[in-house]
């Protein structure tokens, strides 16, 4: 029953995920926390397994669709990938210093939430925001540690703070934010999950693993679809009622953890 609900949830997000280019994490670690299904390590280490399947999955199938510059979004994604390594060492180090896992949400919900509304206010006034066109790659690796570093901490994946970079950074459309998000997840992802693995791999139960991961393909093939079918002006709808959804979600890990 345990695995079935956290296939449920798994499956859930990576549709949206998938469809907005978000990647999924940032839904599944909120819930997983705010349900206490999963320590916050182990939730850490099987949102990023379920993000990698489903990043992976939901490019290929998008591989003809229109994309971004990948010339530079492949800095990106390779800076978010040592960032992510860096994220990684960040939550050991965090983890070790509070020790307690209520504390640990705490401060992962409080990061997570102002990053969001962060988000969230960029996606309202983004039509007064002029986007630039970066081409210096120095500029574009920090921005990619930088993110790495907050999406691997927070075990998100990278989630909106992709698409708000990608929309800031080279002035994107939403399908091709999506397309270069999803590739930045899947290159950062597979540079933590190596990190960890090499580390020590928190304890999970193996029914669980596979729940999060055909949650996480079945996600990505179904969002693709999706988003294939919609509309630009749709997909930002859901994108922005999954922001608002998820900072409530974070409101109250915050209240609950801080009780």
């Amino acid at each position: 029953m345990h695995a079935f609900l956290l296939f449920i949830i798994a499956i859930s997000a990576s549709v949206l995920g998938a469809l907005t280019g978000i990647g999924g994490g940032v839904i599944v670690k909120p819930v997983v926390d705010a349900a206490g299904l999963l320590p916050s390590a182990t939730a850490n280490f099987l949102c990023g397994c379920m993000v990698l399947s489903m990043s992976i999955v939901s490019m290929i199938r998008n591989r003809k669709a229109s994309k971004p510059p990948m010339k530079f979004v492949t800095p990106l994604a390779f800076g978010a990938a040592a960032g992510g390594v860096s994220g990684n060492l960040l939550f050991g180090l965090v983890k070790k210093a509070v020790g307690n896992d209520k504390l640990v949400v705490l401060v992962q919900a409080c990061v997570l939430l102002v990053l969001l509304a962060g988000a969230l206010l960029y996606s309202i006034f983004k039509k007064r925001i002029k986007g630039l066109h970066v081409k210096n790659i120095p500029v574009v690796l920090l921005s990619g540690i930088l993110l790495g570093l907050f999406s691997a901490f927070l075990g998100i994946g990278g989630g909106p703070i992709n698409l708000v970079l990608l929309y800031i950074l080279f002035s994107l459309g939403l399908k091709e934010a999506a397309f270069g998000s999803l590739f930045v997840i899947a290159v950062s992802q597979t540079a933590s999950l190596i990190l960890t693995i090499a580390m020590g791999i928190p304890s999970f139960n193996a029914y669980d693993l596979v729940a999060m991961i055909f949650g996480g393909v079945g996600g990505g093939l179904i969002g693709s679809a999706v988003l294939k079918r919609i509309s630009v002006n749709k997909a930002e709808m859901v994108y922005i009622v999954m922001i608002v959804a998820i900072i409530g979600i974070c409101i109250f890990n915050i209240v609950r953890s801080a009780l």
